[in-house]
């Protein structure tokens, strides 16, 4: 049938268009939309969630909006001649013309010339150029005085002193609050702020009490040591000088012969030597220890705090001690000689005493410089940077990814 033909008439069979019968095939062999309500494993929804938020933060924070809570032009003319309004109710009301005057005989003034509405144009400038005084948005005049118009003519002058009729005179001559008008307050100078200190680990805060423990001890142990020592061989030589007849009628054991042997004025510069290389030998043991430990833990400024947590410790127990340590030695002996006789009081239990009295004070040193020690070490704990911060931020959050997916790796694995 060619295109100048007449088209069939009704129910007559005709062909059938190809994409007729096509359409239904495409149809059926297109895949079914999927179907949000299918109900998800609790698995597959952890992991569409984890990488929702993981899609969620690596997008770009959001930019700040400068105009947020910006007032529109036509809010602010609204505005500014709401506060001019309102800075003129609190002035007293003009007399009208032809009303009663309360300044007395003098004349009224003028009959007030309305003022002219502003221009709709010009409401976007309404900070610059505020709306007349008295002037409603409206179009309406208000209902108490209204200005007089530029150029109008005030009427007769008030005599000086004389109120006027709009209200009180100022007092004249009286002062003003000191800085009612004065500039305004400048801002606070800008304040830098510099990132935290890194916080101690548990095994960092172990190693910096426990490694001041025994460095301070062994440092205190050195320096009682010598100051005990110089103050026995000073004490032994004074004795000795008036004779023996009274070290003799004390009991000797071989503690105090061996004090007697080094105390004897020829080898005094021998003992003196010995005991420094003694006490010098303990006093760096105790800080290669504290070194050493202080070291296996990461800690900063180690040689630092040793220094100066063993400067501070001697200087409190040397005030300390030289108000205690006589009281101390001189009651004890007394109490040991009134609670015991002449024949069970020898000079071993002094030797006891004095060793006692030793150690409480070698252990309440340590004690001491401990916290000192690691007082010390939390001052001088490394402050990083904002970059560094920053980057370790950077890589925490990276790691945080990685391990997320290989969880969720190692999930599905063992599912499938």
């Amino acid at each position: 049938m060619s295109e100048l033909e007449a088209p069939p008439p009704p129910g007559s069979d005709t062909p059938v268009p190809a994409d007729v019968v096509a359409k239904p095939k495409r149809r059926r062999a297109a895949e079914s939309a999927p179907d949000g309500l299918v109900p998800q494993t609790a698995m597959a929804q952890r992991a569409e969630r984890r990488e929702r938020d993981r899609r969620t933060r690596a997008l770009p924070p959001p930019l700040a909006n400068p105009m947020a809570g910006a007032v529109p032009p036509s809010v602010a003319a609204r505005m500014a001649w709401e506060a001019q309004q309102r800075g003129m109710q609190g002035m007293p009301m003009a007399p009208q013309a032809g009303g009663p005057n309360p300044a007395g005989p003098y004349p009224a003034p003028a009959a007030p010339v309305p003022p002219q509405p502003p221009h709709p144009a010009s409401a976007s400038v309404a900070l610059a150029q505020p709306a007349p005084v008295g002037w409603s948005p409206y179009g309406q005049p208000m209902p108490y005085g209204q200005p007089l118009a530029y150029g109008a003519p005030y009427g007769q002058p008030m005599p000086y002193g004389y109120p006027a009729p709009y209200g009180p005179p100022s007092p004249y001559g009286q002062p003003m609050p000191y800085g009612a008008y004065g500039p305004p307050p400048m801002p606070f100078p800008p304040v830098l702020h510099a990132p935290p200190k890194r916080r101690l680990t548990r095994r960092q805060t172990g190693a910096a009490l426990l490694g001041s423990l025994v460095g301070q001890l062994l440092l205190a142990l050195a320096t009682h040591l010598f100051v005990t020592a110089a103050i026995v061989l000073l004490l032994w030589g004074s004795f000795s000088e008036g004779g023996t007849s009274g070290l003799d009628a004390l009991e000797a054991d071989s503690l105090t012969d061996l004090v007697a042997f080094w105390a004897d004025p020829a080898r005094i510069p021998l003992t003196i030597l010995i005991v420094l290389l003694v006490t010098g030998a303990i006093a760096a043991a105790g800080c290669v220890a504290s070194l050493l430990w202080h070291r296996s833990a990461g800690l900063v400024g180690i040689k630092r705090s040793i220094a100066l947590a063993y400067a501070t410790t001697t200087a409190i127990g040397g005030l300390v001690g030289s108000v205690g340590w006589p009281t101390a030695l001189i009651g004890g002996l007394f109490f040991s000689l009134a609670s015991s006789s002449s024949a069970a009081f020898t000079i071993g239990s002094a030797w006891g005493y004095l060793f006692a009295c030793l150690a409480v004070s070698i252990v309440l040193t340590g004690v001491v410089g401990m916290l000192f020690g690691w007082t010390y070490l939390l001052a001088f704990r490394p402050r990083p940077t904002w970059a560094q911060i920053e980057a370790e931020a950077r890589q925490a959050e990276v790691d945080a990814e990685r391990r997320a997916v290989e969880a969720d790796a190692a999930e599905l694995s063992r599912v499938d």
